[in-house]
């Protein structure tokens, strides 16, 4: 994941599992094209939330309204324009993708709706339909922002089916030229573990004798291959799907 500080001075990329990491990139870079429209300005620019993309970038709505698009290979924040149609006092402090795939902006000092939001024109309309409207200055879920014709939104990041607690993946996201596959404490025998993308393909796949716990099967990234979310798949010795869990390639 990762973490920006209101200025944009301060731009953290992390992990969590067996292995966690923190990753100090420093500041934030305005693009040209923004016009003045600093991602540093407190008057356009701090607060807010942020969400993320299928491709790995990142979006910050600000509580000014202002969207930012942050690239986080060269921390370039080029601002993409800002939300219309909302109240004259409504304050963008939460946004969150639905499992629908709709981006959603909540208030902290506005309570009288929650607003779905176009990202083709940043136009956004009453959410109608909700029970309950609350105050939020936070939202949060793990879904992204599908930006490809082929991606779907992910609900879950959790790895899935019977070894989910025997096996982990890291890191994740993937910011390396590889990924780890760690057997904790499965039973002994031969694996069969593979990569592949959101239509299926295989990307890499790698067979392994395991004999112990904490054995650890690397499955290698080709250079320049595509950002976005990719499946990490175990097999046993009879081809039954054991583990499976979705990680981000940055």
């Amino acid at each position: 994941g990762y973490a920006i500080s209101n200025d944009g001075s301060s731009f953290v990329r992390f992990s969590t599992g067996k292995k966690a990491t923190i990753e100090k990139l420093g500041a934030l870079v305005d693009a040209p094209s923004n016009n003045g429209i600093s991602i540093q300005n407190r008057c356009t620019s701090f607060g807010g939330d942020m969400i993320s993309d299928d491709e790995g970038n990142l979006f910050i709505l600000t509580a000014r309204n202002n969207v930012f698009k942050v690239n986080t290979t060269n921390k370039v924040a080029t601002h993409l324009g800002a939300i219309q149609n909302l109240p004259a006092n409504y304050t963008v402090n939460g946004a969150v993708v639905d499992n629908e795939g709709a981006l959603l902006v909540s208030s902290a000092v506005d309570a009288s709706a929650y607003y779905k939001v176009n990202p083709k024109d940043w136009s956004a309309v009453k959410h109608d339909g909700l029970s309950a409207v609350y105050r939020s200055s936070d939202l949060a879920n793990s879904n992204y922002l599908a930006t490809r014709s082929h991606s779907q939104i992910p609900t879950v990041m959790a790895p899935q089916e019977r070894f989910a607690k025997l096996i982990s993946v890291y890191p994740n996201p993937v910011t390396t030229s590889q990924v780890s596959v760690q057997f904790n404490k499965v039973p002994n025998g031969d694996y069969t573990v593979e990569l592949t993308d959101v239509l299926g393909r295989s990307v890499a796949v790698r067979k392994v004798a395991v004999a112990g716990t904490d054995q650890v099967q690397a499955l290698p990234l080709a250079e320049g291959k595509a950002k976005g979310i990719y499946m990490v798949k175990v097999y046993d010795a009879g081809n039954r799907s054991v583990f499976t869990q979705k990680v981000m390639v940055q």
